[in-house]
């Protein structure tokens, strides 16, 4: 049977106890008749996965897609936990409703905890932060403390003081900036064009999204044509403006394009047993197959094939 494998970290990769190469971002393909599948990641950050392929069904630790021929496994990898207690910073604010204290410390992981006279909350974390700062906005109804955590990106969470105290907002970024209750979240993405995705949040007595704007560093129509029909799902995942993909027929049906399509989660090419001019969408719990038509360098058609149907 013909597996491929998708690591977000680089990983050695064993089966049945044998080395038989790395796996990481990109598609690494191998064939088996069963047995156990172990990834190793090269970095010490992150624990190891193993699998039994002769199970064929998704785990707590391993995302596992019949892709009509072969198979697609996405190991799910934990951080490795820190067992001794690490106090790595803690700070009390005087909100509206009384002193409220936010404590960020590692002990077997790393976690967040806010606190005060009338409630508690506790954030597992999934890296060790490098650096954390601590911000208090106020508004009429509501407090909000903010929490920024630092490593390779920030993650950056909001708690809503009412007394009661409620996660209201979690996300990453690679860049922001908190000015009086108004948040810009900056993220890069590794995708076919760089999108750089920046997002304000306005936070009063209630937290909304004022604005979007997703801006490309590359141009779309300087891409090959199978990158290109990648390009075009990866703009529907961030946000941006699929319509400029579109022929004319097609593009006052832009906006349908999410509902139609569904909530995929990955874009990637077709596996090698499929036709090269399919697009693979990977959703949570499935896959299918998305089939473009060009004209004139725009997309003119599009169909979703399920996998058995090819």
């Amino acid at each position: 049977m013909i597996y491929y494998a998708l690591c977000s970290v680089p990983c050695a990769v064993k089966l049945n106890g044998s080395y038989i190469g790395k796996a990481g971002g990109n598609y690494s393909i191998f064939e088996s008749d069963g047995g156990l599948i172990e990834f190793l990641p090269l970095s010490s950050s992150y624990l190891s996965v193993s699998f039994v392929l002769d199970d064929g069904a998704s785990t707590e630790n391993m995302r596992f897609f019949d892709l009509g021929g072969g198979f697609l496994l996405i190991p799910v990898f934990a951080r490795q936990r820190f067992s001794d207690f690490r106090l790595i910073d803690k700070r009390i604010f005087d909100s509206s409703f009384g002193k409220t204290a936010i404590t960020c410390y590692a002990e077997n992981g790393a976690r967040l905890t806010v606190e005060n006279s009338s409630g508690f909350t506790v954030e597992n974390l999934s890296f060790l932060p490098r650096e954390v700062s601590f911000s208090l906005v106020r508004s009429r109804k509501k407090d909000h403390l903010f929490a920024f955590l630092s490593s390779t990106r920030t993650e950056i969470l909001a708690f809503s003081i009412t007394p009661d105290i409620k996660l209201e907002f979690r996300r990453k970024a690679d860049g922001f900036n908190l000015n009086g209750n108004t948040l810009q979240c900056i993220e890069n993405k590794n995708d076919a064009l760089n999108h750089t995705v920046t997002s304000v949040w306005t936070f009063d007595d209630e937290v909304r999204a004022s604005s979007l704007v997703v801006t490309p560093k590359k141009n779309l129509y300087a891409l090959p044509e199978e990158l290109f029909k990648i390009a075009f799902f990866e703009e529907i995942l961030v946000g941006g403006e699929p319509e400029n993909f579109l022929s004319p027929v097609l593009k006052p049906k832009a906006s349908s394009l999410k509902s139609f399509l569904g909530d995929f989660e990955i874009v990637l090419p077709p596996p090698h047993f499929k036709p090269s001019g399919l697009t693979l969408l990977v959703y949570k719990d499935k896959v299918a197959y998305a089939n473009v038509i060009l004209k004139n360098g725009l997309i003119d058609g599009l169909t979703l094939v399920d996998k058995d149907e090819i």
